[in-house]
């Protein structure tokens, strides 16, 4: 159904392959569809790995959890709820950075402007302005959970005054769930500045090591070798997303610190 209401989609804009303007030298429109889906692909596919394992990194807690403890494996899906929800305006502000960011680089980087070395000042300003909004938000997490003392994963449970047990371990894995929720917004921001600089592959990297290496790699000893409870599956995702952050922030700053010009696709 999605892909017929996108075909739907589409016809209504007025999108028609015989658009398409043909190859001068083979007189085929694929040639210069092929052309276009190039560049797509060497941005796509990277940030597709990045979600796949992002998504794998979570979805396998809970599995390994949730075959020694339902009840751990039920805190921590919740508190996986919480962060999702609490990373919907840091994904929505993505979107903004990279366009912006895609932008500046891109009139730093044309001919008629002099090269410097760096990514110029309107990069520098868009991504202090980020990371600004950035640490506000985690700032309104941060009065949020300390300030006001509210565990915000304990209310997704309806009955909670029925499920005392359930709601000690949401409290004992209250630190570790805002830090996986401040954790990912930090990384969100971070990888959207990379990404409208056209750098995809740190972020693919850095997942791929730090998550499914660092962070999973430590949950399967943590939980299946040595026993342990959920608190140190949470852990092992907290140590995969801080690595990711350390891991992207520093690429950043290189790139932000003597990077070049923006990089051209072809």
């Amino acid at each position: 159904m999605l892909f017929f209401g996108f075909v739907w989609l589409l016809y209504r804009s007025g999108f028609r392959l015989s658009h398409v303007p043909r190859d001068a030298e083979t007189g085929r429109r694929w040639h210069v569809i092929r052309g276009q889906l190039g560049p797509v692909l060497t941005i796509g596919i990277p940030v597709g790995i990045v979600f796949f394992v992002d998504t794998t990194l979570f979805s396998a807690a809970l599995m390994i959890v949730g075959r020694h403890d339902v009840q751990g494996m039920a805190a921590i899906g919740l508190i996986f709820e919480w962060s999702a929800l609490a990373i919907m305006v840091p994904v929505g502000l993505s979107e903004a950075i990279v366009q912006r960011v895609a932008r500046a680089a891109g009139q730093n980087a044309s001919p008629d402007r002099p090269k410097h070395g760096r990514l110029g000042a309107p990069v520098a300003v868009i991504t202090r302005a980020a990371l600004m909004v950035c640490a506000g938000y985690v700032a309104i997490l941060a009065l949020i959970h300390f300030g006001l003392g509210i565990n915000v994963p304990v209310y997704f449970i309806v009955d909670g005054a029925a499920h005392p047990d359930l709601v000690a371990r949401l409290d004992a894995l209250a630190l570790l769930g805002f830090l996986v929720a401040v954790l990912h917004t930090i990384i969100i921001v971070l990888a959207s500045i990379l990404r409208g600089l056209l750098d995809v592959t740190t972020s693919m990297v850095a997942t791929l090591v730090c998550y499914l290496g660092l962070g999973l790699g430590l949950m399967i000893l943590f939980v299946e070798a040595l026993g342990l409870d959920a608190w140190y599956a949470l852990f092992a995702v907290v140590i995969g997303l801080a690595t990711s952050t350390v891991t992207i922030a520093v690429r950043l700053r290189m790139r932000l610190a003597g990077g070049g010009a923006q990089k051209r696709m072809p």
